[in-house]
């Protein structure tokens, strides 16, 4: 055999011993596959199932620990409910016991705060809007105060200048000074009325009791006048009479007792030794 024979024939032959070792190794494989097979294939199902549940509950871990993180870093922490105003009223904001803030979604006409100082409470709609509340009623009261309302500061009062009532009956022309209603004099209760006692309560005002006692009816000619029931009764008339044969006796009654003289009337000097006796200048 020549040189170049033998130089071919060596690679050939080991190219066929590698191909008898790679068809050894498929054989083999395949027996053992053929025998363990059974015991080495799992249910796909039961792989699938538990895969699937180490997987869930692996993501439910992180979701829980990522919305912890996420409501960690939300809260805001607080002192008191001030700190926690949301800026709308119908979530109104509270501080928590563990001194963080927290919110309360309101329903349909439940009372919320409009933050108008010039309305009453108001109440929140379906849409989550706050409606407001009655006007604010800033009636002080006070006659000598004119009442309004301001947006930003509330009730006010302003002085002004007026009549007004003290509250005490007893006095009269009551008016305003710098906003404070200043007492005028006090009321005069004379009725002018003899048998009646005049007072005056705070309250009620003038007040004139009747009472008994002696009065003056304002005629001349009577006397022993006396009140009854609020009224001066006259008394008898008075007598004149002046025992005088030339006085002309009468009554007057703004001027009372009158005796002029008379020298019409007959009269006697008491003395017997005469006649024909007259009256002359009484």
């Amino acid at each position: 055999m020549s040189a170049r024979s033998i130089f071919k024939s060596v690679p050939v032959r080991a190219h066929s011993e590698r191909l008898s070792r790679q068809v050894l190794c498929l054989v083999v494989a395949a027996a053992w596959l053929a025998a363990c097979g059974d015991d080495l294939v799992q249910d796909p199902t039961e792989i699938g199932a538990d895969t699937s549940i180490d997987s869930v509950e692996l993501d439910i871990s992180l979701d829980d620990a990522a919305s912890d993180a996420v409501a960690a870093d939300a809260q805001t922490p607080c002192k008191t409910d001030e700190d926690c105003d949301s800026g709308d009223p119908c979530v109104p904001g509270s501080c928590s016991a563990a001194g963080f803030c927290e919110t309360t979604e309101l329903g349909d006409g439940d009372a919320c705060d409009d933050e108008d100082p010039c309305t009453g409470d108001g109440k929140c709609d379906a849409d989550g809007v706050c409606l407001a509340g009655e006007a604010t009623d800033c009636n002080d009261d006070n006659a000598c105060t004119q009442d309004a309302c301001d947006p930003e500061k509330g009730c006010g009062h302003t002085a002004q200048d007026g009549d007004c009532s003290d509250g005490d009956a007893c006095t009269d022309k009551d008016s305003c000074a710098d906003g404070v209603c200043v007492s005028g004099a006090a009321l005069d209760c004379d009725d002018n009325n003899p048998c009646t006692q005049d007072s005056c309560d705070a309250v009620a005002g003038c007040k004139n009791d009747n009472f008994e006692a002696s009065c003056d009816d304002g005629d001349a000619c009577t006397e022993g006048d006396a009140c009854a029931d609020g009224k001066c009764v006259p008394g008898e008339e008075k007598e004149c009479n002046d025992d005088k044969p030339c006085t002309k006796d009468a009554c007057d009654p703004a001027a009372g007792c009158t005796n002029g003289p008379d020298n019409e009337a007959s009269c006697s000097d008491d003395n017997a030794c005469t006649i024909d006796d007259s009256c002359a200048d009484g």
